[in-house]
């Protein structure tokens, strides 16, 4: 019996070697081709998920080591990246909501008022996704809060573990938490660089509202509308519990505590404007409370037992083979690549614009989305002369692009939301690779339609 899972892995390490080994065949330098063959090999394992997301990490930070692809600041920055620690503090909240019974509290809400059908429990996820975005500038700390109401929420009206209805919930949970949070300013962190790119580099201010104008609409609503029906096509069923109004309990100490503490953290995330705290520092401060003696909301014996630290080292390494293609200029030359393939032409408004947002897309398969805005961005001014576009144009072209995930594991905050909510990468990868398809059938041609109405494309 073939074990493809071994067989995808070994393709994968054997074309790595050949890439690595073009230095040695050819007599060049071998920095960039080393780097190139890690790449390879990473991404392939992350996208085809041949092996656990973090034993590929483990991997990368041994052979990015041990051939010394980069400096250890490069291989390892995911440990000093904010986001790691992000991630962190998010998976302490997490518990906790699910461990005092608030997530449990708030899915009874939700289960009794949508109580009428599975299609309707799918599209107050998605809902409660997207107005959370709104509020909570972070993706990690969003879906740390949202998914144990996801999983009380599938339990309560009778979805097992495993089950479609189980994995409809979730799903919809995760997606709705990120997709369309692409359209709103604050709320993903490859909208912050892009911004703080456009403004640095050429001085281009964005506004809030200009940027909801521009891209929510269609970016955001109408993929929250697509996930809907995506994951409720793959996904079909029923719940199997009809869920009835209960006499509801009081709060006790520890839940209001607790939920004391998620409005203070809330509050200081929507006020990170203000007070320039890192979300990351928000969230692990707000983390550690829960485990402080006395306070009575996490046991510290949490740290033995129920974090999963997989998902940290996960987060790490993709962040870390970010910072390595950056550094190792696979990003730029794999950047310039894409604009001599998909041959810009002056004054093809719509083929120019089509052209652009796939090659954005294309490139988050290799720098991941965080990368996306870091390449492209400084190569705006150089594309705006060879298409005829303006730079506003080239840098929305950009949100069309990197807002269109083809695969999980682009954006760690999407494989948070699978591993905390107990469904496959492979189930995610399907619900993301038919979005990305009816996004280039339906969403890329909607919005140039938009921003051509807007004037952002003339």
């Amino acid at each position: 019996m073939i074990h493809w899972p071994i067989l995808v892995a070994s393709v994968i390490s054997i074309l790595s070697i050949c890439i690595a080994s073009v230095p040695v065949l050819l007599g060049v330098s071998g920095d960039f081709w080393l780097a190139a063959g890690l790449v390879f090999f990473v991404i392939g394992l992350f996208a085809t998920g041949a092996l656990p997301g973090h034993v590929t990490a483990l991997l990368f930070f041994l052979f990015g080591m041990l051939f010394s692809v980069a400096p250890s600041s490069i291989i390892f920055a995911g440990f000093q990246s904010n986001a790691l620690w992000l991630v962190f503090g998010g998976l302490l909240i997490g518990l906790a909501v699910e461990r005092t019974g608030l997530a449990a509290r708030m899915a009874e809400l939700v289960s009794c008022r949508f109580a009428l059908g599975y299609w309707r429990l799918l599209s107050s996820m998605v809902g409660l996704g997207v107005l959370m975005s709104f509020v909570m500038p972070s993706s990690v700390a969003r879906i740390v809060v949202i998914m144990p109401v996801a999983i009380s929420l599938a339990e309560r009206v009778g979805f097992e573990r495993g089950s479609e209805g189980y994995k409809g919930i979730i799903l919809a949970t995760g997606l709705g938490v990120l997709l369309p949070a692409f359209g709103i300013l604050p709320a993903n962190i490859v909208n912050v660089i892009l911004v703080g790119a456009s403004e640095s580099l050429y001085q281009l201010e964005t506004s809030y509202g200009f940027y909801l104008l521009t891209h929510f609409p269609v970016l955001g609503f109408m993929k929250a509308i697509l996930i809907v029906g995506v994951v409720g096509f793959f996904y079909r069923d029923e719940p199997r519990v009809s869920a009835q109004v209960s006499v509801t309990k009081p709060l006790s100490k520890v839940e209001w505590r607790l939920l004391i503490l998620l409005m203070v953290a809330v509050g200081l995330w929507l006020t990170d404007f203000a007070h320039r705290i890192s979300p990351a520092w928000i969230a692990l401060t707000a983390g550690l409370l829960c485990l402080v003696p006395r306070f009575g909301i996490l046991h510290i014996s949490v740290f033995e037992k129920d974090i999963n630290y997989t998902i940290v080292l996960y987060v790490a390494g993709v962040i870390g083979l970010g910072a390595m293609v950056s550094e190792s200029g696979l990003g730029i030359i794999f950047g310039n690549a894409l604009t001599s393939i998909f041959d810009f032409r002056p004054g093809e408004s719509f083929g120019n614009y089509l052209r652009l947002s796939v090659a954005t897309s294309l490139l988050g398969l290799v720098t991941t989305q965080p990368g996306v805005p870091a390449v492209v961005a400084p190569l705006a001014e150089v594309l705006a002369n060879s298409t005829g576009m303006s730079l506003i144009a080239i840098l929305s072209c950009q949100v069309v692009g990197f807002s269109t995930l083809i695969l999980p594991y682009q954006t760690p905050p999407l494989v948070l939301a699978a591993q905390l909510g107990g469904v496959s990468v492979g189930d995610m990868a399907k619900c993301t690779l038919v979005l990305a398809g009816l996004s280039l059938l339906l969403v890329i041609p909607l919005d140039f339609v938009w921003l051509t109405m807007l004037g952002v494309i003339e």
